[in-house]
């Protein structure tokens, strides 16, 4: 279960301006500033400025000394509302996620099963999975590390490991590359909504309504000279 005992206080130099939290894959921009790489990537799509010195801002390089701080950081697991009390080095993240984490989701290794489980409910699951008992390696067969279900000979394992889905460097990378364009798209979204909420009506879209306006003036007109045509 999560601890109650509270983290330290992290140091400043090492928060995002923008969200207040630790870096997550701190960027540098050409004024020197550090940020988030989404949180200014959300920022540069409303104001093409740094938000501390409002320096243009054209684009940010990946900060490599700023991971390295962060990564000695202490933190907890990303999983930690549904349970897990994982604590330590926020650099040790990726590989508890990929083995150890309880919370994290993972396939069901039984061929043709298909079913996605917390890691904790995996053993219960497999001993009532109806695709039938997982496969177990043989004396010359290894199991993925990773946590993706394979089975391959002990000369492959290096081969796969580098090219699994379920790699920890990959699987964060492509976390947070999801949740990137969904808070760019995000962005986008609403700059264009404000744009268009702000635009000015065209010429011609005036000048659609005046014959409608004319029209209406002259049946108008019309209505009331026939009953004077009639009495004459």
């Amino acid at each position: 279960m999560p601890t109650d005992e509270a983290l330290p206080i992290p140091d400043p130099n090492l928060c995002c301006s923008i969200c207040l939290n630790v870096f997550s894959h701190p960027v540098r921009t050409a004024c020197g500033h550090v940020f988030c790489g989404a949180c200014l990537q959300s920022w540069l799509a409303q104001k093409a400025q740094c938000p501390e010195c409002r320096a243009p801002v054209v684009d940010a390089a990946r900060d490599r000394f700023a991971e390295r701080l962060v990564s000695n950081v202490e933190g907890v697991c990303t999983f930690r509302s549904h349970g897990c009390g994982w604590r330590g080095r926020r650099g040790d993240m990726a590989g508890h996620l990929s083995t150890d984490c309880p919370a994290v989701t993972i396939c069901c290794p039984n061929p043709g099963c298909g079913c996605e489980v917390a890691r904790s409910l995996l053993p219960g699951h497999l001993q009532s999975c109806e695709a039938g008992a997982a496969p177990r390696p043989t004396a010359e067969q290894t199991e993925c590390p990773w946590g993706c279900g394979l089975l391959c000979s002990n000369a492959e394992l290096e081969a796969h490991k580098a090219d699994c889905l379920m790699e920890p460097r990959k699987l964060l990378a492509a976390i947070h590359k999801l949740h990137a364009e969904n808070v760019r798209l995000d962005a986008e979204n609403q700059t264009l909504r404000h744009h268009h909420e702000q635009m000015p009506m065209s010429p011609g879209s005036e000048s659609r309504k005046r014959p409608c306006a004319a029209t209406a003036a002259a049946q108008h007109q019309q209505q009331h000279e026939e009953p004077t045509a009639m009495d004459s």
